[in-house]
């Protein structure tokens, strides 16, 4: 019995990281709503991007959101002409049509929720997992 604790109080905080990595891998998260519906009661989703999905996007017309969603595979970064949000690189917008039109591409988790926030707990997440991680080694060094 003592030998099957030692064991579990050994590899618990290896697998408390490897939970945490395998979270911090997870797919891009973001606001998914189309034809005009980004306005409307439940028109709007919180969807999963697939693989090869980086940014999430959201179109405006006349500073209203009418489309939102993840970008399409193809775009791996962010097009030429796009200026950044606020100074923020991971959200970048182009403007056509004297500003009545906008689209922009972002990087993180829930970032099209609205246009001047970002919205991510992915950030916490992960330096509550680098704390695990940091804590669970120096634990496995003392045992």
């Amino acid at each position: 019995l003592n030998w099957h604790c030692t064991m579990f109080h050994l590899y618990r905080p290896c697998l408390l990281m490897f939970v945490c990595w395998t979270f911090q891998g997870s797919a891009l998260v973001c606001q998914h709503c189309e034809f005009n519906q980004c306005g409307a009661l439940g028109g709007i989703k919180e969807v999963n991007c697939g693989p090869g999905q980086w940014f999430c996007e959201v179109d405006f017309v006349n500073g209203k959101a009418v489309t939102k969603g993840c970008a399409d595979k193809d775009v791996t970064k962010i097009p030429a002409g796009y200026i950044p949000v606020d100074g923020n690189k991971l959200k970048r917008c182009k403007e056509q049509q004297n500003g009545s039109l906008k689209h922009c591409y972002c990087k993180k988790n829930r970032c099209n929720a609205k246009e001047k926030a970002f919205t991510s707990s992915k950030s916490d997440i992960h330096g509550s997992c680098m704390l695990l991680s940091a804590l669970s080694l120096i634990f496995i060094s003392i045992i």
